[in-house]
């Protein structure tokens, strides 16, 4: 019998501790994750900063004073130290658990700001590729007899004397002068003239991005795009001229610059039908040598010294009106046999034209031309200087 009581008092000495069991269980075990949870976040190594690493603060022990920082570090340490929330401790005296806590907790907190501090700064933006400029043909004063503005400019008789001259070898960008030498290519093929050519987007300017009258779809015989290519330096037409011939517009370009070397023009270089692009070079000199292969033809005569004209595209009710580039042509006061202009950024004023002045018939080629003008003014001032008697009689 005692020894069922001992049993049953054993029993009941369980059963009334179990409360108290129950009680200190949950609290060792949030005190178990606690524990578990601050060695996981607590940092191991140094904190990551974006200048030099400083040591962590030690847990326990006298704290030492850090050195003070200076300038924009000690401004930008205590604006992170307030967001922080952290309290400044004495450099004596012995910390305790919580603040060690308080200020790793800090210093893993600031590290990650430090780094967002240093990935803000923002590249350097790269910026669009500039236009091309005017480039001026360097020095040269020309023959010193009459007042020339042009960069480049030569003049010369139908025996090949030169009249007048002024760094006529340097080679510079022609911009639309090249049509001349599409219309060459063109006749030399010997393609039906009044056949039917539609513009399309292949036509189109994708390199500068130039205006045109003639719309996707405009419908032009092959005439009256080299008409209006000669006359009005329409692009788009030449652009066709060069995709419509049978070997293709590479091919094209390609046969402008074998009609070149043929006329013996060294210093030229062509790269499309139009002139648009500013790989179009050539001299003065060799520009002579395009005007009489040029003047050869008596279309090319005819669609360059023309005042206006008018198309029909097909895309609207009533005609077009082209006008011819050079105002000397349309002025009426010049005998022309022979004209074409040319104009880009990089290029200038550009003119090339055969004339008849003081009973002589002359080739004019003026290249990088300032102003808008000055092709013009340059040939108006030579005209002016060789009808009052000049030095070459």
């Amino acid at each position: 019998m005692p020894a069922r009581m001992g049993q049953y008092s054993k029993k009941s000495l369980l059963v009334s501790a179990m409360p108290n069991v129950l009680k200190v269980l949950p609290l060792a075990i949030l005190l178990a994750l606690g524990t578990s949870a601050g060695a996981a976040t607590a940092p191991t190594t140094k904190p990551v900063t974006t200048t030099k690493p400083t040591a962590p603060a030690k847990p326990t022990g006298l704290a030492k004073a850090a050195p003070a920082p200076t300038g924009e570090h000690a401004k930008t340490g205590a604006a992170r130290t307030a967001k922080a929330g952290t309290v400044a401790v004495p450099a004596k005296g012995r910390t305790t658990p919580s603040t060690a806590t308080s200020r790793t907790a800090s210093a893993a907190k600031a590290a990650p700001a430090r780094t967002t501090v240093a990935r803000a700064s923002r590249p350097v933006a790269k910026t669009a590729a500039p236009k091309p400029l005017y480039r001026p043909a360097t020095g040269g004063h020309g023959d010193g007899a009459v007042d020339v503005e042009s960069g480049a400019a030569l003049v010369v008789d139908s025996a090949g004397q030169v009249i007048y001259s002024k760094n006529p070898d340097e080679v510079l960008p022609i911009a639309s002068i090249t049509k001349l030498m599409t219309a060459l290519v063109v006749l030399d093929a010997g393609l039906p003239l009044d056949e039917t050519i539609t513009i399309t987007e292949d036509d189109k300017d994708h390199l500068r991005n130039t205006h045109s009258r003639l719309q996707v779809g405009s419908q032009l015989t092959r005439r009256e795009l080299l008409h209006v290519a000669l006359m009005s330096s329409e692009n788009r037409a030449a652009a066709a001229l060069g995709r419509t011939h049978p070997a293709g517009r590479a091919a094209f370009v390609q046969l402008m610059n074998a009609k070149a070397r043929l006329l013996g023009m060294r210093s030229t270089q062509f790269a499309d039908s139009t002139g648009l692009d500013g790989n179009n070079v050539s001299t003065a000199r060799d520009l002579v040598k395009l005007a009489h292969a040029a003047s050869a033809h008596p279309l090319i005569r005819e669609f360059t010294t023309t005042a206006e004209s008018e198309v029909e595209p097909g895309t609207r009710r009533t005609p077009m009106l082209y006008r011819n580039s050079n105002r000397l042509v349309r002025g009426g006061n010049w005998d022309i046999q022979l004209s074409k202009t040319g104009y880009l950024n990089e290029a200038g004023r550009c003119l090339v034209m055969q004339a008849e002045v003081a009973g002589r018939p002359l080739v004019f080629v003026f290249l990088s031309g300032p102003g808008r003008l000055t092709p013009m003014g340059d040939a108006n001032r030579i005209r002016v200087w060789l009808e009052n008697g000049s030095r070459t009689g």
